[in-house]
């Protein structure tokens, strides 16, 4: 990457950090909100584990094939069609309107806790 002015230095940190922390502050909230307390540790030690897992063999992976076919455009097109492919995912499957009974739910208040 060829840093061409300060001023898109900036424009691309300011960017690319929101991006990043609303992904991360995302994923925590989706999991607050459909899942209870009881859950939520085990839900984001999953989430991390993979993609931690990820963040590291898919650069080992990328720089492989770079090196043995000198470029990253194929990767970089997987990488991009696994990203619409979760949208499309995400934009079919329907999420519960409460926290689902049974899956680490809080009882209401009219109900006794287990």
């Amino acid at each position: 990457m060829v840093v061409r002015s300060e001023e898109s230095l900036a424009v691309f940190a300011i960017v690319s950090g929101i991006g990043f922390g609303a992904g991360q502050v995302g994923a925590m909230a989706l999991l607050g909100h459909y899942w209870s307390t009881r859950l939520f540790p085990a839900l984001t030690a999953t989430g991390l584990l993979v993609q931690t897992a990820g963040g590291g063999l898919v650069p080992m992976f990328a720089g492989a094939y770079c090196d043995a076919h000198h470029s990253y455009l194929p990767v970089i097109y997987i990488l991009a069609a696994a990203t619409v492919a979760a949208g499309l995912v995400l934009g079919v499957v329907s999420l519960p309107s409460t926290k689902c009974r049974g899956v680490g739910t809080r009882p209401h208040a009219d109900e006794p806790a287990e």
